[in-house]
């Protein structure tokens, strides 16, 4: 039960950063400087996760790591990681929620409602491969920033450590599954608000035309992809320092 509350929570930061993310980025006209904006402010959802606590399939594929060491078997591992993504899936949905009730994709005349529709429709119909291979990029880096984070003996510096990967993954725009948990049921329910869908028609009804299942589309390569990449940072550093220790245990022995 503690796993999956707080599961909840850290999909709930990262909609929260992800809507803060788009607000801030949405309305400039050079993409570069947009994908920075998103990245810099996009950055917080970790920190908050790391700080304040919260349970993050991306990051629980660290626990990689400990099965390796045989601490942890590999079905307890793989049902706590669909239980967390449930858990994010469920706090991306509610704050999808309730910005759609709060207006907040009305805001400058309903662009953020068509910059939502965009990238939620794009990621919809983006190819199995496509999605695996983002995903894995991914979380390369959110794996490195969440290593990174264990590292540091404060807050500040947590922060340090966490916000330049975060940065680095979400400004070259690769697809984290808990970041897709809000921006897909976002993006279906602004389709459903006439005023905004009649800004861009098309991509409203493409949307209205997807099924609510729709969203496995995206869901499940970028899960995946998020899952090996988080593989490959424990399986990386595991071996690196299993074999310090044993070179350390050799020279003393």
């Amino acid at each position: 039960m503690r796993s999956f509350l707080l599961s909840i929570v850290a999909g709930a930061f990262v909609a929260l950063a992800a809507v803060a993310s788009s607000v801030a980025s949405f309305a400039l006209e050079n993409p570069s400087a947009a994908a920075l904006a998103y990245g810099a402010v996009f950055a917080g959802a970790l920190v908050m996760i790391v700080v304040a606590g919260g349970e993050l399939f991306t990051g629980n594929a660290l626990i990689a790591i400990a099965v390796m060491n045989k601490q942890v078997s590999i079905r307890r591992f793989l049902l706590n990681l669909a239980l967390v993504l449930c858990g994010n899936y469920l706090g991306g949905l509610l704050i999808a929620l309730l910005v759609d009730q709060a207006a907040v994709p009305g805001k400058a005349g309903g662009g953020l409602a068509v910059a939502l529709m965009v990238r939620g429709f794009g990621k919809m119909q983006t190819e199995f491969g496509v999605a695996f291979f983002s995903g894995i990029l991914c979380n390369i880096l959110v794996s490195v920033a969440v290593w990174s984070s264990y590292g540091a003996k404060d807050i500040a510096g947590k922060v340090a450590g966490i916000f330049f990967p975060i940065m680095l993954f979400a400004t070259a725009g690769y697809d984290h599954v808990v970041a897709n948990c809000y921006f897909l049921p976002a993006a279906k329910l602004a389709a459903q608000h006439p005023g905004w869908a009649e800004l861009t028609t098309s991509v409203a009804t493409g949307l209205n035309d997807l099924s609510w299942w729709a969203q496995l589309n995206n869901i499940i390569p970028v899960a995946l992809g998020n899952l090996v990449g988080g593989l490959l940072i424990a399986f990386v550093y595991e071996l690196s320092y299993r074999n310090v220790e044993t070179a350390s245990g050799s020279r003393h022995s």
